[in-house]
């Protein structure tokens, strides 16, 4: 079933630059369904998975030869702050399933 949005938005942390073969990854995996590359190793992953499943996904992908950290952002209890563009804010709260402006910036 299609939604709108993604139950779940995670961080994910890689040891390098996150490179085309990974970002192609996440825009044709079935299980996330939005991303976002604001900095050069660091990506927002949405997903209806959960972190162990997603982070087994990962290591069997592009990401997997490489050290990578996951962490899932809760909607109802993130407490998180940084100076980033409000975009980010918005693609964190909202979870939306189609593709950002960021993202479409950062696609090849």
């Amino acid at each position: 079933m299609f939604t709108s949005t993604a139950s779940k938005a995670f961080l994910l942390a890689t040891d390098h630059e996150i490179n085309d073969a990974e970002k192609h990854y996440c825009t044709t995996s079935a299980y996330i369904q939005n991303w976002l590359k604001l900095f050069d190793n660091c990506m927002f992953l949405l997903s209806d998975v959960d972190a162990y499943r997603l982070s087994e996904l990962l290591a069997k992908s592009p990401f997997g030869n490489s050290v990578f950290f996951l962490t899932e952002l809760e909607h109802d209890a993130m407490k998180v702050n940084g100076r980033i563009p409000p975009i980010v804010w918005e693609f964190l709260k909202n979870r939306p399933t189609k593709p950002t402006l960021l993202r479409a910036i950062e696609q090849p």
